[in-house]
């Protein structure tokens, strides 16, 4: 990301966090130095904030859709997670990134009862609960 996007981008998180910590202290996740730090352009501040966001690439969301499609009308042929994770791995999706697209999915209830199996069965525990907090909405 170039400076000025950068920037640009800490600003807007920047304002968010103030007019959060305004309204309410604890709705804030961040302290004042951090707020500042966005706001005013530090560097160091902006790429630990703005890489925490993440990003998931239409590829890697196709990748889990597919998989998970096969199993759609046969959920019984799947015991959990880790019957896809090789899978998965091989595609280039790691277990936080395919976590947060079938929680996506579960949300948009898109492949419930495939997720369900997820959640249920043969899984690492991570992935048996893809619902999302009130801290993620």
């Amino acid at each position: 990301m170039e400076n000025d996007q950068l920037c640009f981008m800490g600003k807007i998180l920047g304002e968010i966090y103030r007019t959060q910590k305004r309204i309410d202290t604890d709705l804030c996740p961040v302290s004042d130095a951090c707020i500042y730090g966005l706001l005013n352009g530090f560097e160091n501040v902006l790429t630990e904030h703005l890489n925490e966001i993440g990003f998931i690439s239409s590829e890697k969301y196709d990748h889990v859709v597919n998989i998970l499609d096969r199993y759609f009308d046969n959920p019984e042929d799947l015991k959990g997670f880790w019957d896809i994770e090789s899978e998965l791995k091989k595609e280039g999706v790691s277990r936080t990134e395919a976590i947060i697209i079938i929680t996506y999915l579960k949300a948009n209830s898109m492949f419930t009862n495939v997720i369900q199996k997820i959640e249920s069965g043969h899984s690492p525990s991570e992935c048996k609960y893809c619902d999302i907090s009130e801290y993620q909405t």
